[in-house]
């Protein structure tokens, strides 16, 4: 006989199936943008929770020389940007998948 415990957790582990095999579509929608833009700043977010806290690594990017973006990154590639430095920002929603900084030129 099946308790009420087995079709919970049935119903609970079906439902998180389809929500990971449409989580490459839902972010496929989201256009990936590629631009010139400015590193105005960086934080880290702390959120607390039950099982101990949590960081979230945030850099504000400044595009069109009017519009801030907030991307999430991972903790290397927060700490190998530094504020202040511009150069080419390819992102798709709030995340980072690349950004190239300017090379100097020297003449």
């Amino acid at each position: 006989m099946i308790r009420w415990e087995q079709i919970l957790v049935g119903l609970l582990l079906s439902g998180l199936a389809v929500i990971a095999l449409n989580l490459p579509y839902w972010s496929k929608r989201k256009p990936r943008m590629t631009c010139h833009a400015f590193i105005k700043s960086k934080r880290v977010r702390t959120q607390k929770g039950y099982l101990g806290s949590r960081y979230n690594y945030v850099i504000t990017f400044v595009i069109d020389e009017r519009k801030e973006v907030d991307l999430c990154v991972i903790e290397p590639i927060y700490g190998t940007l530094k504020e202040g430095v511009s150069g080419t920002l390819t992102y798709q929603g709030e995340s980072l998948l690349e950004f190239q900084e300017d090379s100097l030129r020297e003449y």
